[in-house]
């Protein structure tokens, strides 16, 4: 799940070698989701066999994902 969201770093032309460090990573990029951490440390909290807390996790991580597109879009067109 985190894969994903870990995309972030494209833009920043750094590649995180493993997804352990990736997020702490991402977090000391110039270019990133707002509160990268935190959201992502949420999310993996809330997966669970509860059902309305895993949808809030796929929810953050939805809003992660369009944030990311986002500043794609972004960096694109300022570069």
């Amino acid at each position: 799940m985190t894969k994903l969201a870990n995309q972030a770093s494209f833009f920043n032309e750094t590649y995180c070698i493993n997804e352990k460090k990736a997020v702490r990573m991402i977090e000391n990029f110039p270019i990133r989701p707002k509160d990268y951490q935190q959201r992502i440390d949420k999310l993996i909290t809330l997966i669970s066999t509860d059902i309305e807390q895993t949808k809030r996790a796929v929810n953050i991580l939805a809003e992660l994902v369009q944030e990311v597109a986002e500043l794609t879009d972004k960096y694109r067109m300022t570069s």
